[in-house]
């Protein structure tokens, strides 16, 4: 099945290789601690894949992982749902965004939501969730996180570039919130079309996840054969894709641990251009 793109903010970096870290959305099924994906160009692009990753995270059955836009990976657990969203003309949009069910808000390029928690206690964490994707043909800096400052403008805390398909990432407002104002208050402004279909805050304290970084072991090319040792250094050497050509990574992982469940995060370093 197909999970999303990769490396979605290649064309914002003037041809320059970029870290794409992503939470997988697909289950992995593992054959005899083989772990197999494919790579496939479905767009009229170009791509060079420096190196490739795979991480497992083990972790306990009500703990959720995500990643943050630089690659963080953080954890939560059964966030608070906003108290109000509404957009820039003051339409209420909390049914829509309050749980994952297939219900948007869709920004178009200058919209915005202002969201509300309310009355929350941020003791021990404050980690914005948001699930959303991008307009397919639309490529560029997407949603925009912003607090109150002291003198009451919007100021920017971080970017959240999405996918084509859904994802969900994570974003620490532990230094953010509550703002200037000591309100839980938030602004996601739009500098493309998007869909956001979830957002809410987690309050719960980092939890223990263990991390384990899967062994490249083969890495055969549709047209090519056997490319591994491009991929498995960051060495300028790359892997190259075009239309209709595939590279089938498999990876070697050590069975998760007892009584926990297992989240993959998939690595890559590389860019590409548009033919």
């Amino acid at each position: 099945m197909v999970d999303n793109n990769l490396m979605p903010s290649s064309e914002l970096n003037y041809g320059l290789d970029v870290d794409d870290y992503y939470r997988l959305e697909q289950i992995l099924n593992p054959r005899n601690g083989r772990y197999c994906l494919l790579l496939s160009e479905f767009e009229h692009e170009h791509s060079y894949f420096d190196q490739v990753k795979l991480l497992a995270i083990d972790h306990i059955p009500n703990v959720n992982v995500a990643l943050s836009p630089n690659g963080e990976i953080l954890t939560y657990t059964n966030p608070y749902a906003p108290a109000s969203v509404v957009d820039k003309n003051g339409n209420d949009w909390l049914d829509a965004v309050k749980t994952i069910d297939g219900q948007y808000y869709h920004g178009n390029v200058g919209d915005y939501l202002l969201v509300d928690f309310g009355n929350v206690d941020i003791t021990n964490g404050a980690k914005l969730v948001l699930r959303a994707n991008q307009d397919p043909i639309v490529k560029s800096p997407c949603i925009h996180i912003q607090v109150l400052n002291a003198t009451g403008n919007w100021v920017e805390i971080a970017t959240v570039q999405t996918r084509v398909n859904l994802s969900t990432q994570i974003i620490n407002l532990k230094n953010h919130l509550p703002d200037a104002n000591g309100e839980l208050k938030l602004r996601l402004y739009f500098t493309a079309k998007h869909k956001i279909d979830y957002i809410g805050l987690d309050a719960t304290p980092q939890a223990n996840i263990q991390i384990q970084h899967g062994l490249l072991i083969s890495a055969i090319h549709s047209t090519e054969g056997f490319i591994t040792y491009k991929l498995l250094f960051n060495d300028a050497i790359y892997a190259e894709l075009i239309p209709n050509q595939q590279i089938k990574l498999t990876f070697l992982l050590l069975p998760k641990s007892p009584n926990t469940v297992r989240t993959y995060i998939f690595y890559t370093n590389g860019h590409y251009h548009t033919i």
